[in-house]
């Protein structure tokens, strides 16, 4: 006798049918599922999974903040706008005219002119040169009496330095340079070294100069100058 298969007990006819069924289920599940359950994606937090040791460790990561939006432009600048308001009142005008009575006296106001300063330049050649006090003022000629006053200066100064004990003790010797000026009153000032020797010397001459007398001042075209002169004053040993 042969057996047959009942068409109903067949499995495998109804194999592709029970899959359909079971997908459209699943998808139905996850739809409902997703449409339930929505969460804010800003409001989740990760979590991770670190190894440490032998222990798993769940490590919470913040989600990321987006950047601030950027500040809004600064408002444009107001701009001032004059406004001209007409003013009706009244402008009063004041009237400076004033009467002089013919009776009343009127005192004169002097003006006192202010005395010109005459600042005189520093020569070094005058159409008349100083003259040295005493004898070289009773000499006519101007050259003969300039060189006078050279060598009444060279003289006078010469003897007027004293040597001093320390720069012959240390030997010290030669020759100070130095310049000094007759100012347009005669007097003598301004002394400085341009060649020294030692401290001691430099100020001997100094002092020696300015114990010079005072002076005829020089003069050009008729109006007295200042005038500079450049001696050498000689330090010795013996």
């Amino acid at each position: 006798m042969e057996l047959k298969k009942s068409k109903d007990a067949d499995l495998e006819r109804k194999k592709f049918s029970w899959l359909a069924l079971g997908g459209c289920s699943v998808l139905s599940l996850l739809l409902v599922s997703f449409v339930i359950t929505s969460y804010d994606i800003k409001e989740i937090e990760e979590t991770r999974k670190i190894k440490v040791g032998d222990e798993l460790v769940e490590e919470t990561i913040a989600p990321s903040t987006p950047p601030p939006p950027p500040p809004p432009p600064p408002p444009p600048p107001t701009t001032a706008v004059l406004e001209i308001v007409e003013d009706d009142e009244e402008i009063i005008e004041l009237n400076l005219d004033m009467e002089i009575d013919d009776e009343e006296e009127i005192e004169d106001v002097n003006y006192e002119e202010e005395e010109e300063i005459y600042d005189a330049p520093i020569m070094t050649r005058a159409e008349r040169m100083p003259v040295f006090p005493g004898e070289c003022q009773q000499i006519a000629n101007a050259k003969e009496q300039d060189q006078c006053t050279q060598g009444k200066i060279i003289n006078f100064v010469q003897s007027n330095a004293d040597y001093p004990e320390i720069a012959k003790e240390n030997g010290f010797q030669g020759k100070v340079f130095l310049t000094f000026i007759v100012d347009e009153n005669g007097n003598v000032g301004n002394v400085e070294i341009l060649k020294g020797i030692h401290k001691s010397l430099d100020d001997s001459a100094t002092k020696a100069v300015m114990k010079l007398p005072k002076f005829t001042p020089a003069s050009q075209r008729g109006k007295p100058v200042k005038l500079k002169y450049t001696i050498p004053v000689n330090f010795k040993l013996r």
